[in-house]
Order: C-alpha cells, then structure tokens, then sequence
C-alpha cells in the first residue's frame, strides 16, 4: 500500500504529518552553527565583503548581523558558507551571528572587530 507524506519545512522546526494515520512527529533541526570569519576586522565605514563558515546554514532567509545590526547584504553559498557585507557601526568588537528564520540567531562569540577610519 502507497501512503503519501506531507512534509511542512520550517526553519527551527520540522513537522512531518502521515496524512492516512493524522500521526503527527516533531523533529528539532540541527542548531546553526558559526564557526569562523574572515577577515575577522574592518573599517567602522562598513562594505567587508565577510566570509562566514559554519554548519546549517539553509539558504532561505539566512542572514548576518554585526552586533544588533543586520548585514547588508548576504550571500548563500552553501550550507557551510555565507558572504555577508558588514553593516556602518562605531568602532569596536561586535559579535556575528546567523540565522535562517530572521528570528532565532546563533550565539558562538565570533567577533569581528571595526576600527576607525582617519
């Protein structure tokens, strides 16, 4: 016997319904992960093109922020590597987060360092 399974995908969830049975299964996705930056610093004036490498990241709605301030732009490159354009910000060290739902960010405490420009 055929069953068909309807797969609904969310970003920090996933439900899985067996339509035949109303059988219904959670499944908590893997955490994003970062792990690394490059270049690690840059001017407070902003546009570092960033290279951040890490695990899960999804492609749909995956974003970078410096600090509290969302990149602006980002670029998927796979589910272990995005391009991210650093943000203007003040001179200083900001954590890089990701996240794939604009809602839930990481927290690994990789930090890109902005320095002043004369």
């Amino acid at each position: 016997m055929t069953r068909t399974i309807r797969l609904m995908l969310c970003n920090s969830l996933m439900t899985v319904r067996a339509s035949d049975t109303q059988l219904r299964t959670n499944l908590t996705a893997a955490p994003t992960i970062v792990s690394s930056i490059l270049p690690s610093s840059g001017p407070s004036t902003g546009n570092s093109i960033i290279t951040v490498t890490g695990q899960f990241f999804l492609g749909v709605d995956t974003t970078c922020k410096f600090g509290s301030v969302k990149s602006t732009e980002n670029t998927f490159v796979s589910s272990t590597q995005l391009l991210c354009t650093s943000p203007p910000q003040s001179p200083g060290l900001y954590a890089v987060d990701v996240t794939n739902n604009n809602q839930d960010y990481t927290d690994w405490e990789v930090n890109f360092e902005y320095f002043g420009v004369s």
